[in-house]
């Protein structure tokens, strides 16, 4: 179809018959078909000067908003995933100006902000997406990470627990929250349930034993630590936390297993030590060593 034909066409008639709104609705549907949205927008507006309010313009305005802001958004998602945060910020702004009630797209512009680092700037458009609905878990989780960073504590906590009210977040999400607010069993509750559930993702079983740990269960955290190694090997600040909780359980000869393995990968270069840790670590384990005669 020639819809730049009957765009010029629709033209020469409102040039005769300027009040006839048949006219200007096949001017504004034929720019529309060509994507040319911007000039769709001018043509309503001009049939709006000329003929005074009309229902069918308003209506049309808003499907060409509509389309504007899922074209932006589009592009807005594309931008994100590839990296391109200033791109994907500017078009999630355009897509929520056109299209202010659509959640989807002030999400966007929030994770947008924050992959950009404008953590201020997130934590504000967090805020204005929960006055059209207080009750978005995620939003929720994002604006409360926000405020962490920018040290509102107590504004965190209130979002986290919010969250937590609002119920629908998954298992692994409620344990790092419970972690955030420094409910360390709760969290363990958490990735334990979710460990039954079989939804636990790499890296969490190790996560397991920092929240033993720090729940004050060291054997737990050292079990689990020694099963993590079996499985899929710890990583080797890993390590060094694992010599830890060995150390605190009085399971010396594992204590001492993992301190010499810290210390080869302080000189192979795969963790870096302070001067001072080094040492530290040298003497536990000749400490610890001269207890067992080992």
């Amino acid at each position: 179809h020639d819809y730049d034909g009957s765009a010029s066409h629709a033209r020469k008639a409102i040039a005769q018959a300027p009040k006839n709104l048949d006219y200007r609705m096949m001017l504004i549907e034929a720019l529309q078909r060509q994507q040319r949205l911007d000039e769709a927008q001018a043509a309503i507006n001009d049939a709006e000067q000329a003929l005074g309010p009309q229902q069918v313009l308003t209506r049309r305005r808003q499907a060409i908003q509509e389309q504007v802001a899922v074209d932006k958004a589009a592009t807005g998602y594309k931008a994100l995933a590839r990296g391109d945060n200033d791109t994907a910020v500017s078009e999630a702004r355009e897509a929520v100006r056109s299209f202010p009630k659509q959640m989807a797209y002030r999400k966007l512009l929030v994770s947008a902000l924050i992959a950009q680092g404008q953590y201020a700037e997130a934590r504000s458009a967090a805020t204005e997406a929960l006055a059209l609905n207080g009750n978005d878990a995620t939003l929720l989780v994002q604006r409360g990470q926000m405020r962490q960073r920018l040290g509102d504590q107590d504004g965190a906590r209130q979002d986290f627990a919010q969250a937590m009210a609002v119920g629908n977040l998954p298992l692994r999400e409620q344990a790092s929250l419970y972690a955030a607010m420094g409910q360390p069993s709760e969290a363990l509750q958490r990735l334990q349930q979710a460990r039954d559930a079989g939804q636990l993702q790499p890296g969490d079983e190790v996560q397991i034993a920092y929240f033993l740990s720090q729940a004050g269960d060291d054997q737990g955290a050292l079990d689990t630590f020694k099963r993590v190694d079996r499985q899929s090997g710890l990583k080797p600040r890993e390590v060094q936390d694992a010599a830890y909780s060995a150390m605190r359980t009085s399971n010396d000869a594992q204590a001492i297993a993992y301190f010499k393995r810290v210390l080869d990968y302080q000189q192979t270069g795969d963790l870096q030590m302070p001067a001072q840790q080094v040492f530290d670590t040298r003497r536990a384990v000749s400490d610890l060593s001269r207890e067992w005669a080992l």
